[in-house]
C-alpha cells in the first residue's frame, strides 16, 4: 500500500517531506538503558525484571507508527501577559489562531494553556480508496512543548491540505525548529465492526507461559508482528 504527500505549494518543494515515524525516533528513546540496572540485566525483583519502556514493543510500536508530517518553518516561541507569541519569517502563515467556539465545552489538558493554535500544513495526504488517516498528536512523545488534538480524515477523498489543532504548555519559550514533528498520520483501511462479548477461561495458563520467559516474551511467543513504514 501506498499513501502519498504532495506539496501544496509548488514554490514550497524544500520543506522537510514527512518520514515514518520509526525512523524519526527523538533522543531520550535512543539514549534511554533497556534495563534500569545494565549490570545486571536479568535481576528479578517482586516477580518482575527490571526492564524500561525501552523493551516494551507495544510502546514502540505505537510511537513509531505511521509518518510524521515536520514543521515547515522555524517557530520562535515567547511570552507576554497575554500567553504565547510565535513568529517566523516565511512568506505565508505557519500557525494560526483556531477558533475559540470551536473548543467551547472541551476540558483543556492540563499544563497547556487554554486558547488553541493550529498548525499550517503543506502537504496534501492522499490514501487509496477504502483508506483514511488518524491524525494525532506524535504518540509517546511527552518532551513535544504542545499536544495536538486528533482528528480522523478520509483522505482518499479529501483533496486539501489538513491543518492541525493544537495547545502549547504553559510558560513554554524556546523555537519550534523545521522538521519537528507537527502530526503522526496514520493510514488504516475503514472497515464496519460490532463488538461480541465472551470470556476467557485459560488466562491464568496463558499469563503463566508469557511470564516463563524473563525476557521478550511478546515476539518469543510469537505475539507480536512487524509493522514496516517506509
Amino acid at each position: 500500500m501506498k499513501i502519498k504527500f504532495d506539496i501544496a505549494r509548488p514554490e514550497y518543494s524544500w520543506a522537510d517531506k514527512p518520514v515514518p515515524a520509526l525512523s524519526s525516533l527523538p533522543d531520550w528513546y535512543k539514549n534511554m538503558k533497556a534495563f534500569e540496572n545494565e549490570e545486571n540485566k536479568l535481576v528479578v525483583s517482586q516477580g518482575d525484571t527490571n526492564q524500561t519502556l525501552k523493551r516494551c514493543v507495544p510502546f514502540l510500536d505505537a510511537m513509531g507508527a505511521g509518518y510524521y508530517i515536520p514543521m515547515w518553518a522555524d517557530v520562535q516561541v515567547t511570552q507576554n501577559d497575554f500567553g504565547s507569541m510565535f513568529n517566523w519569517v516565511t512568506k505565508y502563515d505557519v500557525i494560526q489562531m483556531h477558533p475559540l467556539e470551536q473548543i467551547v465545552g472541551l476540558e483543556i489538558p492540563f499544563g497547556y494553556e487554554a486558547v488553541p493554535y493550529k498548525f499550517v500544513n503543506q502537504y496534501v495526504v492522499k490514501t487509496p480508496p477504502g483508506y483514511s488517516t488518524l491524525f494525532i498528536s506524535p504518540i509517546n512523545r511527552p518532551d513535544l512543548p504542545f499536544i495536538s488534538m486528533g482528528g480522523i480524515v478520509d483522505t482518499d477523498k479529501h483533496p486539501l491540505p489538513v491543518n492541525f489543532p493544537f495547545f502549547v504548555k504553559i510558560g513554554y519559550e524556546g523555537t519550534l525548529e523545521k522538521g519537528t514533528p507537527m502530526i503522526q498520520a496514520i493510514p488504516f483501511k475503514r472497515d464496519d465492526w460490532e463488538a461480541e462479548f465472551g470470556s476467557v477461561e485459560d488466562i491464568d495458563v496463558n499469563h503463566e507461559e508469557f511470564r516463563s520467559h524473563l525476557t521478550r516474551s511478546y515476539k518469543k511467543l510469537g505475539y507480536w508482528t512487524r509493522k514496516i513504514w517506509q
